[in-house]
């Protein structure tokens, strides 16, 4: 069963710098919700103050029944998972002493892994379509694989909720369809996915819920075809942006998709 999470009148400063201002939003079992804003707009703060490393200056954030200032940080993280950009190890770990990382908050301290842990891991693995990679070094892995098995380390943590922070950063076009085809795939076992991203295009992909924040403020939120529009684009962005409508030849889809548009001369 999925987990909702709610968040009302969330706002945070830094001394007398507002950075998150009266935020607001819901994300329903089994959705994803995009977050788009340009750099410095608050979407960082946003994550760090859901998984409880700043405190809230107001607000509330529930999950489920709970709200989260109740919870300790590994009652916490039984419920988020949270996925970087990226993850520099400085150990040489398989994939999937990785992935196996993800089961910390469920291990009482000075306890090894038991069985439940490592069926976690090699599901996990299997999810993501990566068991093939299980005895691979991390480092040695393209980014793209090196973000798919952080995914499967948020999915043997078993929690119903994840944050990705910007998941198709630095990989090739490939590794980003892959990883957005993943994403939805998450959605659809029943997680909650909240995703940053700064490219539009890839919350038309794969999310159903988009949420635009600028200098703090969530200013609109809702279905990802509503709010993504060529003029609520380019007041966040401040440029001239369109977006169109665009048939895939031989596939029978209508895809939306969205450009800036080059200044005259």
């Amino acid at each position: 069963m999925g987990l909702s999470l709610e968040v009302k009148g969330l706002s945070h400063r830094y001394g007398s710098r507002v950075a998150l201002e009266d935020a607001s939003f819901s994300l329903l079992p089994g959705s994803v919700l995009g977050l788009l804003g340009p750099n410095g707009a608050g979407k960082t703060t946003l994550v760090k103050l859901l998984l409880g490393l700043c405190p809230k200056s107001a607000g509330l954030i529930r999950v489920g029944d709970d709200d989260l200032d109740s919870l300790s940080a590994r009652q916490r993280a039984k419920l988020i998972a949270y996925v970087p950009q990226s993850s520099a190890l400085a150990f040489p770990f398989k994939v999937r002493e990785v992935v196996l990382m993800g089961r910390f908050a469920h291990i009482k301290f000075g306890r090894v892994p038991g069985r439940a842990d490592v069926a976690a891991m090699e599901g996990a693995l299997e999810e993501m379509r990566i068991g093939h990679l299980a005895d691979r070094r991390f480092q040695e892995l393209s980014g793209g694989e090196r973000q798919l098995t952080l995914m499967a380390r948020a999915l043997a943590q078993n929690a119903m909720i994840l944050l990705l922070d910007e998941p198709t950063a630095n990989l090739d076009f490939a590794n980003q369809g892959a990883v957005l085809n993943m994403v939805k795939k998450i959605a659809k076992i029943g997680r909650s996915v909240l995703m940053t991203t700064h490219f539009p295009n890839h919350a038309f992909v794969a999310a159903d819920q988009t949420a635009l924040i600028k200098s703090g403020r969530i200013l609109a939120c809702g279905p990802t075809e509503d709010v993504l529009t060529g003029q609520s684009l380019s007041a966040i962005y401040g440029t001239k942006i369109a977006v169109v409508s665009a048939q895939i030849p031989g596939y029978g889809l209508e895809v939306k998709l969205c450009a800036p548009i080059p200044e005259e001369g």
